[in-house]
């Protein structure tokens, strides 16, 4: 394999402070090799490198070994998520799907985005039932992670909503609506879950009141990502929990307890957005009863559009900022403050447990 070329910014404080780094990197390789990267110091910056050209080689902090393989090597779990076989233009539902509601389901002629596949699923109302929808149930492991994706658009419905549940038809997971999104584009929209129950559903509906309203899906697909790369793609410090966070509502979300026997250092947070997380909305991380011993409220109003992401995390100082090492049982929270934002948010929690 060639070397791979990398690009890393390091940030800095107005006291010129490193604070931390981001980077990118797209490792490839046979499956079952090792990758070894390694640091070349003779190519660290005093300064930002944000206007300069990246440059021939990385420069790493640490070395890093990992396998190589892919995010989502694992079988695909959903069954007839691209073709659509059985939806023939009637009530009958696709192969491998259940109906929630009556509807109208048909393999149409549109190969959704990227142009995989020649069909997508179209779902329409009858004459007598609102809201059509089906669901599939997948049989998973409990505290294995998933890649789950798919894909959509609004057709002629007004909305439509998706959901990814630990109970059959239901949204624990991830629930997703179309309402802000226009009818001839495609959306993807990708959840990475932790599994909680043995159950992992998928629900795709249409928020259709009108006979004849269309609402379309394609893509959808479920793997296992498997432990080693689990490991590689959160970048050496373990991650704690996945959870999804609603910014339209002033609420508390318990995302992770510590297990019974063990202490916990939490180390960073990521806040993706599933759309605007409009101008006022704050976020504050924290011990169930203060939510604020660990990040305090941050204000979310830069996260303008889907995918739009913050690493939240402790500032370091001369003095270094002080955190928590939280007991067994400690129920951590994150809490959502003068909401205006949008529902589907992921959040994603790191830490040390020793």
């Amino acid at each position: 394999m060639p070397a791979q070329i990398g690009y890393f910014d390091t940030l800095k404080s107005t006291a010129g402070k490193i604070l931390t780094f981001l980077s990118t990197i797209t490792l490839t390789g046979t499956d079952g090799k090792t990758i070894t990267c390694t640091q070349d110091i003779s190519l660290d910056e005093a300064v930002a490198m944000s206007s300069k050209a990246p440059k021939a080689s990385p420069a790493f902090t640490t070395n890093m070994t990992a396998q190589a393989a892919s995010l989502s090597s694992g079988p695909e779990l959903v069954t007839n998520g691209l073709v659509w076989t059985g939806a023939i233009g009637d009530a009958t539902v696709p192969t491998g799907w259940t109906q929630i509601t009556a509807g109208i389901y048909t393999a149409t002629a549109d190969a959704g985005p990227g142009g995989v596949g020649d069909t997508a699923l179209t779902i329409a109302r009858n004459a007598a039932n609102n809201y059509p929808g089906i669901k599939q149930d997948i049989t998973v492991v409990v505290g294995k992670y998933y890649l789950v994706c798919l894909s959509f658009k609004k057709g002629t419905s007004p909305n439509f909503w998706v959901g990814v549940g630990s109970t059959s038809g239901g949204f624990e997971y991830a629930y997703a609506e179309a309402t802000p999104i226009v009818n001839a584009t495609w959306n993807t929209q990708t959840f990475i879950i932790k599994a909680t129950t043995t159950t992992l559903s998928i629900t795709l509906r249409g928020g259709i009141t009108v006979e004849g309203q269309t609402a379309l899906f394609d893509n959808v697909s479920a793997k296992e990502i498997p432990a080693t790369i689990t490991d590689l793609f959160y970048g050496g410090i373990p991650l704690l929990s996945i959870a999804y966070i609603n910014a339209a509502a002033n609420a508390d979300t318990t995302i992770f307890t510590v297990p019974v026997g063990k202490r916990c250092v939490l180390d960073h947070a990521i806040f993706i957005a599933g759309g605007d997380a409009g101008a006022t909305t704050t976020i504050s991380i924290g011990a169930d009863g203060t939510e604020t011993d660990f990040i305090p409220a941050n204000t979310l109003s830069n996260l303008d559009a889907v995918n739009d992401a913050v690493i939240l995390m402790p500032v370091p100082n001369t003095t270094p900022t002080k955190t928590k090492s939280y007991a067994a049982g400690t129920v951590i929270q994150a809490q959502i403050a003068s909401q205006s934002g949008v529902t589907n948010n992921m959040l994603m929690l790191f830490g040390v447990l020793y």
